[in-house]
């Protein structure tokens, strides 16, 4: 799984080394006028003094998307000659408190979740589904999640009937929805023992960083296919309210 950590140094310039467990470290120097469309797994801060408008904004925005921490958090005087196993370890320990964070955001705010989820169901699934996709991906933490469900195509001519077809939403940033093609027809087929109301792992290999999950929203089925580095008890179990929460909602409506 391919990493990516920025360091801001100044109000001018941030550096972002690129890396992986079987690829050597690219290190690049960018403007900071690029700050605000990186995609970071980890955005370290040299110095709290560096705040001008633009940047502050911009950190702000990658709030939503990853960690933010300062260097001086893990004693890094050389940001630039970070070997893989100490950039691994950074990384590894801003992701678990940040996941952490989130989890406990979600619990403390699950029926205004909930709320907010509902305003969308079930005449806009798009927007139901990208917002769902945010809250799903935040409490894996999750470097990239793709969701899978089923749609209604409108007919567009008058004497055709509405087609049923497969949704895949992803992204590794911000959700992007496609229709789905034969590949998601038999990801579906081959799960479809499995979905409930409830949530389900079906897997999750450490050694790949992957994580497949199925559940249903009013018994609409759903595939979760996650790159993630970790899931542990915590994750499921806010995971597992969400969904459920979500399905009991409908039953009392």
């Amino acid at each position: 799984m391919e990493l990516s950590i920025g360091y801001l140094k100044s109000e001018n310039q941030f550096d972002i080394i690129k890396f992986s467990d079987n690829k050597n470290t690219k290190l690049e120097t960018k403007d900071i006028v690029e700050l605000q469309d990186e995609r970071f797994d980890l955005l370290l801060l040299h110095s709290s003094e560096i705040h001008t408008p633009d940047i502050a904004m911009a950190i702000e925005k990658h709030k939503q998307f990853c960690p933010i921490r300062m260097a001086s958090d893990f004693s890094i005087a050389n940001f630039s000659s970070l070997n893989t196993i100490s950039l691994n370890q950074v990384y590894s320990s801003a992701r678990e408190q940040w996941v952490l964070q989130n989890n406990l955001k979600t619990l403390n705010n699950l029926f205004t979740y909930l709320a907010h989820l509902d305003k969308f169901w079930p005449n806009d699934r798009t927007n139901f589904f990208q917002e769902l996709w945010f809250q799903l991906k935040n409490n894996i933490g999750a470097q990239k999640l793709t969701l899978i469900y089923n749609d209604i195509k409108k007919s567009q001519k008058e004497h055709e009937k509405n087609k049923l077809i497969h949704v895949k939403i992803e992204g590794d940033k911000i959700p992007h929805p496609f229709d789905g093609e034969d590949i998601e027809h038999r990801l579906m087929k081959d799960f479809s023992e499995d979905f409930s109301s409830h949530f389900n792992i079906i897997m999750f290999e450490k050694e790949k960083n992957e994580l497949t999950a199925t559940f249903s929203i009013n018994q609409s089925p759903v595939l979760l296919l996650a790159k993630t580095c970790s899931f542990g008890p915590l994750q499921k179990a806010v995971i597992t309210a969400l969904i459920d929460g979500i399905n009991f909602d409908k039953v009392l409506h």
